[in-house]
């Protein structure tokens, strides 16, 4: 028997604290997630940008199971109060913490090195007491203090992220994800104001439980198509733009994409489980309806996506609140709305609707 053996089992490694950053509004989504890899959630918090989920855990969660979360963070300091940077920035600093956040940014493949480049991103969600540029300044001061030949660089092969993460409260973190995870792993093929990943991820996550046919009759690039298939469900997309339909035929190879309209889908009756989808709304994109008005385009629409529905498949929309698509659900009488979860992606407000086929 080895020595250490003789000694007994050695001890159990403590939990440390760690934060998940996600969309606004995917932060409640985000922490049932960690809590059922056996994660303490201390709660759920906003930066003014991002959902923040402060939890503690022996290790993390592989990334690639946690398909809501866009960046993760071992945080190194807290801070209750502060009206002037220098004492908030004091307040965050404690030697060997910030040294234990480093070995394991480093175990977590982050370059950190005796002369390792650096990047502060500051975050406060009043700038009335003090400045962001200033908080920011005060921390890149304290970070040379203690490691004076570290140098400030963007990019940088370490993130420090000092977030005002509730009013008066501070948390100083290192970033452990690579934009890799944002994007899960990234598309062969980028369209301009794609949907990100983890709002994709939700809206499959509002279908239910994986057993058939998805269909996304508005796929674009492939996002919804992509999460939907990761999550076990067979899926189907098309898209009345031809040139959408072969970006995401490149990103999903083997997946049955075609071109058709989203009213008319070449698609058997209740031939499928559910549908997840992003119609076009916002800045960006808008619908094609063909010369008819937006709320008879609606009606089509969910007419349609009914008909290819069974009988208590859902319907899931991201959409914004808007009352010609609240009047157009209430017109068709086979759709019932379940529920709608405000959302917050791509620097606009919108919903996930998710809706019962009877």
């Amino acid at each position: 028997m080895s020595k250490s053996r003789r000694r007994g089992a050695p001890p159990a490694r403590r939990a440390r604290s760690w934060m998940a950053a996600t969309q606004p509004g995917l932060g409640e989504l985000a922490a049932d997630d960690l809590r059922k890899h056996g994660c303490a959630v201390e709660g759920v918090e906003n930066d003014g940008r991002s959902d923040l989920v402060v939890f503690s855990s022996v290790e993390l969660p592989p990334p690639g199971k946690l398909t809501l979360v866009e960046d993760l963070f071992v945080i190194v300091g807290q801070a209750a109060t502060g009206t002037e940077p220098r004492r908030v920035t004091a307040r965050l600093f404690n030697a060997d913490d910030w040294l234990a956040g480093a070995e394991i940014a480093k175990s977590y493949g982050v370059r950190v090195t005796a002369a390792t480049g650096f990047r502060v991103i500051a975050r406060v969600r009043s700038e009335r007491a003090f400045k962001r540029t200033e908080l920011r300044s005060a921390v890149i001061e304290m970070v040379q203090r203690w490691r004076p030949r570290w140098r400030v660089q963007d990019p940088a092969d370490l993130e420090i992220w000092v977030l005002e993460s509730r009013n008066g409260h501070f948390r100083a973190s290192m970033r452990l994800s690579t934009a890799a995870m944002r994007s899960r792993g990234g598309r062969a093929v980028e369209f301009a104001g794609a949907l990100r990943p983890t709002v994709a991820a939700a809206l499959v996550r509002a279908t239910g439980t994986p057993t058939g046919l998805l269909i996304d009759p508005f796929c674009g690039s492939g996002t919804v198509v992509g999460e939907a298939r990761q999550a076990g469900w067979t899926v189907f997309g098309s898209d009345a733009d031809p040139a959408a339909v072969q970006t995401a035929r490149v990103n999903e190879p083997g997946v049955e994409i075609v071109v058709a309209n989203s009213d008319d889908l070449p698609v058997a009756d209740a031939a499928a489980v559910a549908v997840a989808t992003n119609p076009p709304f916002g800045f960006q994109h808008e619908p094609r309806t063909l010369g008819r008005p937006l709320e008879e385009w609606w009606r089509a629409n969910l007419a349609e996506f009914a008909r290819v529905v069974q009988s208590g498949g859902r319907v899931v929309l991201l959409h914004p609140n808007d009352e010609l698509l609240a009047a157009a659900v209430r017109s068709t009488p086979v759709l019932r709305e379940e529920g709608r979860m405000s959302i917050r992606t791509l620097g606009q407000q919108a919903a996930i609707w998710t809706l019962r086929r009877c």
